[in-house]
């Protein structure tokens, strides 16, 4: 007679229950069994999924038994076992882990004790003997076609990852595989807390809300109503596993399905959100002690968020201990002794910051920082630690940098055609360099001004992204500061740290202002390609313009070299070619610039040749 069988599989861990002495001895579990038919004979195997302990001097031995009450029916050295093609009922597979001097396997009766009564015997089943035995084990169900339970359960998967905010986190899972739920039966949705899955509510949509941290899992539930008693569960109490033992799937009679593994969350308290920023400062004097007294002014090098409440406020520190010795609503700060000096900018809400704990001269910029989220504490306000760097010294032994960076300006607005744009700058004020130094220009990104390029020669840059980019004039020392060692994610505010200017020791200069950039896309009627020729030319260079309609004015900028503006022209925006006189211009090389209605278009590079 041909024998259908369920297979239903169960991975529980048993903790041992150790009183005065502890056993190391463990049972670990075991992979799915294998059933295969050989001869007429029924053949179960399964293998260990590697987490057994086996102390010294112990032994391993595996363990078939039958029915709900785990009769033993077989005993062996080896996880395989064979039945007959009759057999039929719930069959169980266990792992025991024993000493021989300590447990007699000889007294087992094969076919009356039962598992129960062994482990019972053991220090997990409150006896005294150290063993262990895998309780739970794998189990496999045969029978006849009515046995068969279709419903299934499927699998989920967490769908977000909330943590506890205001007290409450939601948590919502997704299908990671499909249910079966025959005619008859339902779906529903269970929430369960910690691995001892003890069931906390249920629902009718894979959503919940917790009010608490810790480990949760979402399951889902195929069930008749007629058959499984759901008023049976006591929420708080009852656990997945005890549900799971009423089912085929479990071990017991009643068919239905749980996803016993589940979607699993870890809910965490949400980190505090704290929207603060001290932003950066940088010296804007190098004053030595005159007369008892030295004045330390700092500037802005990034930008403060102030949030609604908060105040900003500045804090003058003294040595590497960041001793405080004044607070001041602007950073400027009188001193009247030598030694390394700190600006820090502080915002903070003075509803729960209160500086009045502050002891002059006692209390530390890592004191107040402590107390700040950012410091590992729990109130929103932001200290700028690092700070802007003074070393005061008296006047005598003040060190001299005469080098001096000089102001740019934007020469024009640059936007981005054809993936590109040039940015040009132009020299308002000129560097002061000393003998031996070098003028370089320095192209940085965004608000932490990182360096992206260099350029020896002039402030024109070519870049290819929209956003913030700004032109520097760096005034350096080759012998002191190797600008081709710069490392990628090197800002301008590591240059500075550098120089004297920036608290560092190195003589040189950089405007941290520079010509700031905004780029843009421009406007989607710059399409086009311009031309020049004859280029080189000796007297009259042509350009060509682009067709474009609806251009009101044309406009031709002529730069020299370092950016400076030499000649503008303009046409009417119709225009489609024209004679640019260049004959009385020096030889070299110049750049034109074309602008439409004052959207810059593109800039063209032209050779004035010699005659």
């Amino acid at each position: 007679m041909a024998v259908f069988f369920t297979l239903a599989l169960m991975f529980l861990s048993v903790t041992a229950s150790i009183s005065q002495t502890t056993c190391t001895a463990s049972a670990g579990t075991l992979n799915q069994t294998e059933i295969c038919i050989l001869n007429d004979q029924t053949i179960l195997r399964a293998t260990s999924k590697g987490d057994t302990v086996v102390p010294q001097g112990f032994r391993v031995r595996y363990v078939l038994t039958s029915g709900t009450d785990l009769v033993i029916r077989q005993v062996s050295e080896r996880p395989v076992f064979i039945l007959p093609d009759s057999a039929t009922g719930l069959y169980t597979l266990h792992t025991l882990v024993f000493n021989p001097s300590t447990l007699d396997l000889s007294t087992v009766q094969i076919g009356v004790t039962t598992g129960f009564a062994v482990n019972a015997l053991l220090v997990q089943g409150g006896g005294s003997i150290c063993a262990s035995l895998d309780v739970t084990g794998v189990k496999v169900r045969f029978g006849t076609c009515e046995d068969i339970c279709q419903a299934k359960a499927g699998r989920l998967f967490p769908a977000n990852r909330d943590c506890l905010s205001n007290g409450t986190a939601t948590l919502t899972a997704n299908r990671l595989t499909s249910s079966v739920i025959p005619s008859g039966y339902t779906r529903l949705y269970v929430l369960t807390r910690t691995d001892s899955l003890i069931i906390e509510q249920v629902n009718a949509s894979p959503t919940f809300n917790v009010t608490r941290t810790g480990k949760f899992r979402i399951h889902t539930l195929v069930y008749n109503p007629a058959t499984l008693n759901l008023g049976i569960v006591q929420f708080g109490v009852t656990t997945g596993f005890n549900v799971n033992a009423l089912l085929i799937q479990g071990g017991g009679s009643i068919c239905a399905a749980l996803d016993v593994d589940g979607a699993v969350f870890q809910v965490n308290t949400c980190p505090q959100v704290c929207e603060a920023k001290a932003g950066k400062l940088f010296p804007a004097n190098r004053d030595c002690l005159s007369n008892g007294t030295a004045t330390l002014t700092a500037n802005r090098l990034t930008s403060s968020v102030i949030p609604s409440g908060y105040t900003r406020l500045y804090v003058l520190t003294r040595t590497d201990s960041l001793i405080i010795e004044q607070v001041n609503a602007s950073p400027t700060f009188n001193v009247t002794r030598t030694g390394k000096f700190r600006i820090h900018t502080l915002v903070y809400n003075p509803a729960t910051l209160n500086l009045g704990i502050v002891q002059f001269g006692v209390t530390t910029g890592f004191n107040v920082n402590a107390l700040l989220i950012q410091g590992g504490g729990s109130i929103c306000a932001a200290l700028d630690v690092d700070g802007a760097v003074f070393q005061v010294n008296t006047c005598a032994q003040t060190q001299v940098c005469e080098a001096k960076a000089g102001k740019l300006q934007i020469a024009q607005v640059a936007c981005l055609r054809s993936g590109r744009a040039v940015l040009q700058a132009r020299v308002v004020e000129n560097p002061t360099v000393p003998q031996g130094f070098r003028i370089a220009y320095v192209l940085t990104s965004g608000s932490n001004l990182l360096i992206e390029k260099i350029n020896s020669s002039s402030p024109i840059f070519e870049v290819n992204r929209t956003g913030r980019f700004t032109i520097h004039t760096l005034v350096y020392d080759p012998t002191t500061l190797h600008i081709t060692g710069i490392r990628r994610g090197t800002t301008g505010a590591d240059i500075v740290k550098l120089f004297i200017q920036g608290g560092g020791r190195l003589c040189g200069a950089l405007d941290v202002t520079g010509a700031p950039f905004d780029v843009q896309n421009c406007g989607s009627h710059l399409t086009g390609s311009i031309k020049t020729f004859p280029n080189p030319a000796t007297s009259i260079v042509n350009v060509q313009f682009e067709e474009l309609e609806n251009v009101k004015r044309i406009t031709v900028e002529l730069l020299d070299a370092t950016g400076n503006l030499v000649n503008t022209w303009h046409f009417d925006g119709q225009t489609q070619q024209t004679a640019l006189d260049i004959a009385a211009l020096n030889t070299g090389t110049y750049n034109l610039r074309i602008l439409y209605d004052d959207q810059f278009s593109e800039t063209i590079r032209v050779v004035k040749a010699s005659y």
